[in-house]
């Protein structure tokens, strides 16, 4: 299962693109979010190669209904 993560870079004009990432399953918060910070900074490198900026500037993580967790999915 996957989940929809937007991130900005301020400096370079990215505004809340959209990242498809996988939803967070058993593992810690923290192990879930750095795998998830990691495919960001991956994304980001491709869509702004000359981009020097090294942090992102906001993330926004879905939390629907019936989620139990932070990356997690509507539990059935």
């Amino acid at each position: 299962m996957t989940i929809i993560v937007k991130y900005s870079c301020f400096p370079c004009g990215v505004r809340r693109a959209d990242l498809e990432v996988p939803a967070r399953g058993d593992e810690d918060v923290l192990v879930w979010m750095q795998a998830t910070a990691h495919r960001i900074a991956q994304a980001h490198r491709l869509a702004c190669p000359t981009c020097r900026h090294h942090q992102i500037d906001e993330l926004l993580i879905p939390a629907p209904p019936g989620t139990d967790k932070v990356g997690g999915v509507q539990q059935s």
